[in-house]
């Protein structure tokens, strides 16, 4: 079994706890904010020091929470912002997510 915890960088005790949890080798992977204002490479050296027994991953934000991780989207349909959570988690259970969004997303992850 593979334990993964989420959000380092969130917040500090979220980051000790993750930490601690490392040092004592009881997590497989963690996925970290980098979006967010205090992930920075400072804040990440203490969770790269377990990068050997730790797949080390991203966090994506799909919704305005954090920070964009490059310049606004471009092309036609790129959406002007990202939509605010319970908007998106809304579309998504009934199904009505724009297209356009979906087709942005892909696009930038081809």
């Amino acid at each position: 079994m593979i334990i993964c915890a989420d959000d380092f960088g969130m917040r500090d005790d979220i980051d000790r706890a993750i930490l601690e949890l490392a040092g004592r080798r009881r997590l497989g992977a963690v996925s970290c904010m980098v979006g967010l204002a205090r992930c920075t490479p400072a804040a990440l050296e203490p969770l790269l020091a377990h990068q050997a027994d730790l797949d080390i991953g991203l966090h994506l934000c799909l919704t305005d929470e954090g920070l964009p991780l490059s310049s606004a989207p471009r092309g036609a349909g790129a959406p002007q912002s990202l939509p605010a959570f319970g908007l998106l988690l809304r579309q998504a259970l009934s199904g009505r997510v724009p297209p356009r969004l979906l087709g942005w997303v892909a696009d930038q992850h081809a």
